[in-house]
């Protein structure tokens, strides 16, 4: 009985192939069918085109339009035109006052200075910085940078990846009782307060956007993770405990039951229907090259989040306390999605 399960699960993994290889030959459709020139720039004004198309943060390439001061040669404004980065990160990433130091800089000197980074927008602050680097340096005709490493790692990522072990521990060895209290409220506060590192179907759509560049990050080894045990012991990892939203909300009606709340049975049949439903109109509207709004309320953990959100996060964590993992168990598109590859009806 056990092969077949499996045989099942790896059918719905080529599933998955087959639907993110169809969505990148539609974008690849769509790209070649639209004429691609080099933006007219004035003697004074740096823009980034096409070549630049391989630096890439969430959402895809990060284009800039750099001004210099005709008398001086120094750099006057650093402006970005639209790009697809998720507007929360993006507004983190401006407001963060980052590129102020490029300000009253030849393109000499302003392309040797360091790359910071910006905490909860890393990627798109860095692919933002390694544009203007790299355009600079073609304008000062200096000496290509080494590229960016693929894997890029700091001591959040390094604490992120030692509580990815220890979930796969109590993975294997399932934690209960106070162990499983401790456990929860670690994830909560590594992968949502410290590292904001949780997966989400904006994560996932920002990741098809930017194929084949993709950087690996330990959200990324999450997924890879999350799925490869989905296969081979049908039971969802990342949703288990990993996912700090769901977390919290288990934590919220464990301390809702030990006051004496009477909890009720997520008993309404259409939610996981409604989970699928939300899932396929995030991967049309990929597929389609619509853009959707996403409304989740994993980026409540992220500092700056808007009002409403954290709004909307309360509200299901006050839910679940009468219902446990509300939001899990009828609008999580992204829980959906890694259910799929373990599911056999």
């Amino acid at each position: 009985m056990q092969q077949p399960l499996r045989v099942r699960r790896s059918g719905n993994l080529l599933f998955a192939a087959a639907v993110i290889l169809i969505f990148c030959l539609a974008r690849h459709y769509r790209e070649s069918a639209q004429p691609v020139s080099e933006p007219a720039a004035e003697a004074d004004v740096l823009t980034t085109g096409p070549e630049y198309g391989h630096i890439v943060g969430f959402g895809g390439p990060v284009p800039v339009k750099i001004t210099l001061d005709p008398d001086s040669g120094t750099i006057r404004a650093v402006d970005f035109p639209p790009n697809a980065e998720d507007a929360d990160y993006w507004k983190r990433v401006l407001d963060s006052g980052v590129f102020r130091k490029y300000l009253g800089k030849t393109p000499a000197e302003a392309a040797r200075l360091p790359i910071d980074a910006v905490t909860g927008a890393t990627f798109s602050s860095r692919a933002a910085q390694e544009t203007i680097r790299a355009r600079l340096e073609k304008a000062a005709a200096l000496p290509r940078a080494v590229p960016a490493s693929r894997f890029q790692f700091n001591w959040f990522d390094v604490t992120a990846l030692l509580m990815l072990a220890v979930n796969l521990v109590f993975f294997f060895f399932p934690a209960s009782g106070r162990t499983r209290v401790i456990l929860l409220f670690c994830n909560v506060a590594v992968f949502g307060v410290l590292t904001h590192c949780y997966l989400s179907l904006s994560q996932f759509n920002g990741w098809l956007r930017v194929t084949p560049h993709w950087k690996f990050s330990v959200a990324s080894l999450v997924f890879l993770i999350s799925v490869l045990l989905s296969i081979w012991k049908g039971r969802n990892f990342y949703c288990g405990s990993v996912c700090p939203y769901g977390g919290a909300q288990e934590l919220a009606a464990r301390f809702g039951k030990k006051l004496g709340v009477k909890t009720y049975p997520a008993t309404f049949r259409g939610g996981p229907y409604l989970r699928r439903l939300i899932l396929g109109a995030t991967v049309l509207a990929a597929i389609c090259g619509v853009a959707i709004p996403i409304v989740e309320p994993f980026s409540a953990f992220l500092p700056g989040t808007a009002w409403w959100i954290f709004g909307m996060a309360a509200g299901f964590l006050l839910a679940s306390v009468f219902v446990p993992r509300l939001w899990c168990r009828w609008f999580c598109g992204c829980g959906a999605l890694l259910d799929f590859f373990h599911k056999t009806k």
